[in-house]
């Protein structure tokens, strides 16, 4: 199959797929994170989307698998609490705890992402692997998650725009704009 470039939304998708696969391969083998972020860049940077090999954004993929990998613990422990049963998340099998690791990171950290469409990829990957409960489990958790990293949907001041937002949509307003006004 052909790498193909397709838009920064589906860059997007491909690394958030990559780095849950290469998330459960650091669980299952033991590999550090440096080493699959190496083998990643060393095979081309690309994750199968439909069928199809989509180059995936390399700053997302390797700041997911490290910042996971750095803060293992305290996502554990904000993924717990976030269930409806406040389940340890060593109870789930390994590919649902990547996916929730992976959510609650960037849930946490890229404040500059839209949370509903996080929470969108992230469903959309764990239903590419997994039946309607476990999809349910991953909706409840990241929402929940959601709630509590960002009250009232609010981004921080200064916070960059959405890359995934329509393109052809009117740029927001500035505060220059209306002093210019």
């Amino acid at each position: 199959m052909a790498n193909k470039t397709l838009s920064k939304s589906a860059q997007l998708m491909a690394a958030r797929l990559a780095a849950v696969q290469a998330l459960y391969d650091i669980e299952m083998t033991g590999h550090g994170p440096r080493d699959v972020v190496a083998s990643f860049t060393a095979r081309g940077g690309t994750a199968e989307l439909e069928g199809e090999e989509i180059s995936a954004d390399a700053q997302l993929f390797a700041d997911i698998v490290n910042g996971v990998a750095a803060e293992k613990a305290s996502l554990d422990a904000l993924v717990a609490e976030a269930g409806r049963t406040k389940r340890p998340i060593d109870r789930y099998e390994a590919l649902l705890r990547a996916i929730l690791r992976a959510g609650a990171l960037e849930l946490q950290r890229h404040l500059h992402f839209d949370a509903p469409l996080l929470i969108s990829q992230y469903l959309s990957i764990t239903d590419s692997f997994y039946e309607r409960t476990e999809v349910g489990l991953v909706n409840g958790v990241l929402d929940s998650l959601a709630k509590q990293l960002r009250p009232a949907g609010d981004r921080p001041q200064g916070a960059l725009p959405d890359p995934l937002a329509d393109p052809l949509a009117d740029p927001p307003e500035s505060p220059a704009d209306d002093e210019r006004g």
